[in-house]
């Protein structure tokens, strides 16, 4: 068993955390920019050919869940629009633009990068299960009632 592609996942995320406090202040565009920069380079350096298909079918798929599962949050109450002014198909429109552009960054990051650097390293199945936790740890911020 190799460990260099855990090495470097180690730093990925050291690197990706450390720029992200530093660019966070400046709005979640930069950070999200940040990220994809942070994953071509770490793809170029651990050398990911990327694979045959279509990489928007994930990014389509994720844009598409994170909408609704937010509309679903809206309509439950559980989460509300507010301080916002102008046209609410303008702020829905560039929220599925952000979105876009967030799931493009997490499917180049955790699929393009992470996924593929641990299955040198470890094989498929426990890639996917490390990958797929280092995925939920990220999000555990987001998901946990602040204040």
């Amino acid at each position: 068993m190799r460990y260099a592609g855990i090495a470097r996942v180690l730093i990925f995320f050291a690197l990706v955390i450390f720029l992200t406090i530093f660019v966070a202040p400046l709005g979640p565009f930069f950070t999200y920019a940040v990220v994809i920069l942070v994953s071509l380079l770490f793809i170029l350096v651990a050398r990911i050919r990327p694979k045959p298909g279509n990489p928007l079918v994930g990014s389509t798929v994720g844009t598409l869940a994170m909408s609704a599962a937010f509309t679903f949050a809206l309509l439950a109450g559980g989460a509300a629009i507010t301080g916002v002014s102008g046209n609410a198909l303008d702020i829905i429109a560039f929220g599925v633009a952000f979105q876009a552009f967030v799931a493009c960054g997490e499917e180049l990051s955790f699929r393009g990068y992470v996924l593929e650097d641990l299955c040198r390293d470890v094989g498929l199945p426990a890639a996917v299960l490390l990958s797929s936790a280092a995925f939920a740890l990220v999000h555990v911020y987001s998901m946990v009632e602040l204040g």
